[in-house]
């Protein structure tokens, strides 16, 4: 009787635990199920924007692919526009824009401005407010000199766009003003021959690249712009005025130009191939050879390193917002002096050699001159010219440096190094002999053999 009970009181247990495992798994799966629709209901575009984007105010575009994604869909628009092609301006404009403005394909022409002349689009500021699958984006850009204001939605489940033209007020209104709305499913945009989206899908070097040739062709052909993208700190203690970035611009004008992927002529601006051909042979390119990319709290930081071995650094704020350091040695980081007072004094004279180089290089001749002893300069450079006169008759445009034999004298240390022309392949061999001393932090005083 007892045994019997024993397995009774078992069996109940076992009916307990096993309703107990099916409530339990009927709940999960009526979560996962509520999770699962409410998952789809976000990839399809079906929330409601008062989730995602209500409140909020817009923000400026810090992604480079989306930038130029918004590049191309007002280069679609000015396109239409430029060529009087009726049927793209009004595939590419916003229903509520035609609707509002009572826009046709007949009365196009008067209800809206397309005189662009043709100009090249100059992206000033983008603003972005996203959705789930509308995103809404505000441009104040310059054509051919004139200002211009467009609002312009993307809907990603179609993978099209719209634009309407506005006026300065209603932009800086979009910008400032949290968005308001009432609706219940988010905006779509219908597919046409004229709206579907191009995406720029730039890979990390290819905008190190971009960035790179922007500043270029700044330094080129807009030498104030250029300038006013110098990070202040380092413009303040490398060039003081920018009288003195425009020398170094002139200086560093063939590197520069060499640079500028987009003044290269093609094969199609040449009557035969030899022409395009003794056209390549005397033509000085210079690539991209390193870069490298940092993500920080409120910005990015690309490093780039061309085949001469100058320096080009950006710190990215926004999309094609930046300012740019054009050596790694004017400023010293933090990281940079914890490394260096952990070097032993052979390595810490190597990398101060390494870093004068760098100077005659990038034609930084006023630092370089000021890192020589006082002697060695009364005695053999007593001014800035003579100085930059000894080095341009004495000294490679690009010098590529190999050390070779250290001796010491005291604290004084001579290091025998090796100089070749780092833009050919082959060159004569420089011997110099750097004498050096190692001051406090990571400040020194130098010399040379100088015959």
């Amino acid at each position: 009787m007892k045994k019997l009970k024993i397995i009774i009181t078992l069996i109940i247990l076992i009916i307990i635990i096993c309703i107990i495992l099916l409530f339990t798994l009927l709940k999960k799966n009526e979560e996962t199920k509520i999770l699962t629709e409410e998952y789809d209901k976000y990839v399809e575009g079906q929330a409601t924007p008062n989730l995602i984007i209500n409140g909020l105010k817009p923000k400026k575009v810090n992604n480079e692919n989306i930038y130029f994604t918004l590049e191309n869909c007002i280069q679609a628009y000015i396109n239409a526009c430029t060529v009087q092609n009726k049927e793209a301006i009004y595939g590419i404009l916003s229903k509520e824009f035609i609707e509002n403005k009572d826009i046709t394909i007949n009365n196009l022409f008067e209800k809206i401005n397309t005189n662009f002349n043709n100009g090249e689009l100059n992206i000033i500021e983008l603003y972005e407010l996203a959705g789930v699958q509308s995103s809404y984006y505000e441009m104040k850009c310059k054509i051919d000199k004139s200002e211009y204001y467009f609002h312009i939605n993307l809907d990603s489940a179609t993978q099209t766009f719209d634009v309407q033209e506005c006026d300065k007020s209603q932009y800086e209104e979009a910008i400032q003003k949290a968005a308001q709305t009432e609706e219940e499913q988010e905006r779509k945009i219908e597919a046409n021959n004229y709206n579907k989206v191009k995406y720029s899908t730039l890979s990390q070097e290819e905008i190190a690249k971009v960035y790179l040739l922007d500043y270029v062709q700044n330094a080129l052909y807009n030498t104030q712009k250029a300038y006013s993208t110098l990070n202040k700190q380092y413009r303040d203690i490398r060039f003081k005025t920018y009288e003195k970035f425009e020398e170094y611009v002139n200086e560093n004008k063939p590197t520069l130009q060499g640079l500028d992927a987009n003044n290269r002529k093609q094969y199609s601006d040449f009557n035969s191939y030899e022409e395009y051909e003794n056209y390549m042979k005397n033509l000085n390119i210079i690539e991209l050879a390193q870069y490298a990319v940092e993500n920080n709290d409120s910005y990015k930081e690309y490093t780039c390193v061309d085949e001469y071995d100058n320096y080009y650094i950006f710190k990215v704020y926004n999309a094609m917002e930046y300012e740019v350091t054009l050596d790694n040695y004017t400023i010293e980081t933090d990281q940079f002096k914890s490394d260096y007072n952990n070097l032993s004094a052979q390595r810490k004279v190597m990398v101060n050699i390494d870093k004068y180089i760098k100077m005659l290089n990038t034609k930084d001749y006023e630092t370089a001159y000021n890192k020589l002893d006082e002697t060695f300069k009364k005695n053999n450079f007593s001014t800035l010219e003579k100085y930059i006169k000894y080095i341009k008759n004495n000294f490679y445009e690009y010098n590529k440096i190999e050390f070779t034999e250290l001796s010491e004298q005291g604290d004084i240390y001579l290091y025998t190094v090796k100089i070749t022309d780092n833009t050919v392949a082959k060159s004569k061999e420089i011997t110099k002999t750097f004498v050096m001393q190692l001051k406090e932090g990571t400040d020194f005083v130098m010399s040379f053999s100088a015959n």
